[in-house]
């Protein structure tokens, strides 16, 4: 989470993104786990209200040693992301449509690792702006600050809220 000092004096009804890293060792990997996406992750994530859940690949060569596939998952609430585990553990279609990748055997499993990463939206950016147009060639950039101090993590915060923003809007970006 991406906390500050100030988070608490004015309620804003933000929303909650899980950031999922998948680290795939070959194409046997990328296989997998496109599949699982596609035709389990995804639909169940519909059925239960979640749309606009982006899949992403990095633009990268072939020959690169570890393989990724990036999800962004946003959620309207804590709470929905809280009990999304249990949602997806006790739909039946889902552990249907995801049994070669869920139960996959130890010696040829769907990825090497995974991470899960909780994001909450800055306060300049409560929700999530899609694109105008539907292109599946553009280009979407990953932005991460890092920040020696709290403090300066606050201040970078605040100049987000307050500056970027509005140059990211009124660029379209």
């Amino acid at each position: 989470f991406l906390l500050s000092n100030n988070s608490y004096s004015k309620p804003i009804n933000k929303m909650v993104f899980q950031f999922r890293v998948y680290h795939l060792k070959d194409q046997n990997q990328v296989s997998m786990t496109d599949s699982f996406l596609q035709n389990a992750f995804l639909p169940a994530l519909h059925r239960f209200g979640i749309k606009n859940v982006g899949v992403f690949k990095p633009l990268a060569n072939d020959t690169a040693i570890d393989k990724l596939i990036y999800v962004l998952i946003p959620f309207n609430s804590l709470d929905q992301w809280m009990k999304i585990t249990d949602r997806l553990a006790s739909d039946d279609k889902f552990q249907k449509d995801g049994e070669s990748f869920l139960h996959a055997d130890a010696k040829m499993p769907g990825f090497q690792r995974m991470e899960s990463i909780l994001l909450n939206a800055f306060d300049g950016q409560p929700g999530m702006d899609l694109p105008k147009q539907k292109n599946p060639d553009r280009i979407f950039e990953l932005r991460s600050y890092e920040s020696p101090t709290s403090h300066l993590a606050d201040k970078k915060r605040a100049m987000f809220n307050n500056d970027e923003m509005k140059i990211f809007s009124r660029l379209g970006f």
